[in-house]
């Protein structure tokens, strides 16, 4: 596009001239110079020079500030990109943008009358069905655990061949849920090719990864469903799934998706700091693995038009594909937007020191993201997904057949001398701790 440089996210407000109007100080002024005391010919014409293109340069910049216009865009958000990070608050009950875990015994109420819930997930492409389905089985474990009485699943697959496999082995896990648990458990199956529009359906469809842009268009897709709790199929609930669905009553009246940062800290550079060709959610982007989907607030929005619009205005830029759009759509719309804390999407990327998730060492991982293919690497997050992919709903026991495998694991690396290679050892060992807090002394709503 001719203005693509326009969006580049290495331009800083401070390369653009500020309005005065926005709150900010304006540029500082051109002393008004008596010419008769400059005795160097050359600083005159220096000077001269600077009157007549400091007026030229803030006309070019008023032609640009007219910007695309395909989300209703504020370009005065984009200069203004650091203050608006800093002063945009989309977190304010939670402390920062940065979405802080804070818990307050009333919230702790809340969420124990939290009932049902909707998750949707995909399975779609070679070798994804087991790992999908591992991905539903921990979704119910924390369901049956913390006494969800409605869980209701929403299963996106490529083939009609998918979808008879997924019913036949949900059936299976259904059937084996123990009948002291007074747990109800629906679902629905939907072919992607269903979902996504007919125009450029195959575009959207092997978008980065197969069926990774389906959640873009579920409201059309599932019109009974309010609110829906999505996840990547490459992804474990290891804690209360009440917690993450508390955030719904969280958003203020604006706001329809949940979402967590790419990065948790913003002291180095993120994926989208050092490689985005598109304009991003500051200060690091955020991540599509986990969402919460406000679908009555999305359907208001004309989400569909806007989302084509920016595929239209960055098609060749893309390198994260649906995640993409979604930073480049809230980039400029922040406001419709809720940060939320790292530890409902924790990745192998926050065991680094620049990128570590605070709030996981005191509250826990409740929702663990194998992205990259770590559940198929060696380690620890291998060692958790083999540990629930083993677990039978049937005949399977929480303490025994999952919290204490992981706990052992890690403890024996903790005893013997192997070098940890992603520092997550200290996170690790606290996995569990606030479902031992909560549920140690009076048991969980399972046998254990």
């Amino acid at each position: 596009m001719a203005n693509e440089s326009w969006f580049r996210p290495s331009l800083r407000e401070d390369d653009f001239p500020v309005d005065e109007d926005l709150g900010v100080p304006p540029p500082p002024r051109i002393f008004q110079t008596n010419v008769a005391y400059l005795k160097n010919q050359k600083l005159v014409l220096l000077l001269i020079f600077l009157l007549l293109a400091i007026p030229l340069y803030f006309s070019i910049i008023d032609v640009h500030q007219d910007g695309p216009t395909f989300v209703d865009l504020d370009i005065k958000k984009f200069l203004l990109e650091k203050n608006a990070a800093a002063s945009h608050n989309a977190d304010s009950n939670e402390g920062s943008f940065f979405g802080v875990f804070r818990e307050t015994e009333n919230q702790r109420t809340e969420i124990k009358t939290i009932q049902n819930i909707t998750f949707g997930i995909t399975s779609c492409g070679k070798g994804v069905l087991e790992t999908s389905v591992t991905s539903i089985k921990s979704v119910l474990l924390s369901a049956m655990t913390y006494g969800v009485k409605h869980l209701d699943g929403r299963i996106f697959v490529d083939t009609e061949q998918r979808m008879d496999d997924m019913s036949t082995i949900l059936e299976e896990i259904k059937d084996g849920i123990p009948s002291s648990i007074s747990l109800k458990f629906t679902y629905e199956i939907y072919v992607v090719a269903d979902v996504i529009p007919n125009k450029n359906s195959y575009l959207w469809i092997e978008l980065y990864k197969q069926c990774a842009a389906v959640h873009l268009f579920i409201e059309k897709a599932i019109p009974d469903v309010q609110e829906i709790l999505f996840l990547d199929a490459d992804t474990l609930v290891l804690g209360d799934l009440r917690e993450v669905w508390s955030y719904f009553g969280k958003m203020d009246k604006k706001q329809f998706m949940g979402l967590t940062l790419e990065q948790s800290s913003s002291g180095f550079p993120s994926f989208y700091e050092k490689h985005s060709r598109i304009p991003f959610v500051p200060p690091t982007g955020v991540s599509s693995g986990v969402m919460l989907l406000n679908l009555t607030r999305i359907r208001q929005y004309d989400w569909e038009t806007k989302i084509t619009n920016v595929l239209s205005s960055f098609a060749h830029d893309l390198l994260r594909g649906d995640q993409d759009i979604i930073n480049a759509l809230f980039y400029f719309n922040r406001e419709y937007l809720k940060i939320l804390p790292c530890i409902y999407n924790f990745r192998r990327s926050n065991c680094k020191v620049e990128q570590h998730c605070r709030e996981a060492a005191t509250h826990g991982i409740q929702i663990l993201h194998g992205n990259s293919k770590t559940f198929e690497e060696d380690g620890e997050f291998r060692k958790i997904y083999t540990v629930y992919r083993r677990f039978s709903i049937k005949t399977g026991k929480f303490m025994k057949d999952v919290v204490k495998p992981i706990m052992m694991y890690y403890e024996n690396l903790r005893n013997s001398k192997t070098v940890f290679d992603s520092g997550c050892i200290a996170v690790g060992r606290q996995m569990f701790n606030r479902w031992w807090n909560h549920n140690g002394k009076n048991g969980p709503k399972i046998e254990l």
